[in-house]
């Protein structure tokens, strides 16, 4: 499945295909290379997701914020619902992965205060 996964998003132009092949290699190693797509429940999916929120970066010696997680899990999801769809039907239906609220827009540092500020604030 992550063969065809890949193979679509290479079809379709995806700009983060390389990020996605990492992100699949990563999945593999969590839940093993040959688990069956019907053993992919939504209670493994949760575990996963808060061992990946529980953990701490090695580059920079913090837990993984949010969004790096639900970039994780979107990946996962969209594997799950190609699965599930009409073309492959390796599924009945698609488990569900719940995201991780991620605080709204980009906040980035004021260069000067040291505040948050939006980019449209400059």
């Amino acid at each position: 499945m992550t063969e065809r996964y890949l193979r679509e998003k290479e079809a379709s132009k995806e700009k983060n295909l390389r990020r996605d092949r990492h992100i699949i290699a990563r999945l593999l190693t969590a839940f093993g290379e040959t688990i069956p797509l019907r053993e992919m429940t939504s209670p493994k999916i949760a575990e996963y997701r808060l061992g990946r929120l529980t953990i701490v970066s090695a580059k920079t010696g913090k837990r993984l914020e949010p969004a790096t997680v639900n970039r994780q899990l979107q990946v996962l999801r969209g594997m799950l619902r190609m699965a599930a769809s009409e073309d492959c039907a390796y599924l009945a239906k698609a488990p569900t992965v719940k995201m991780e609220k991620e605080p709204e827009g980009r906040l980035r540092e004021s260069r000067t205060a040291g505040k948050p500020v939006h980019p449209w604030a400059r």
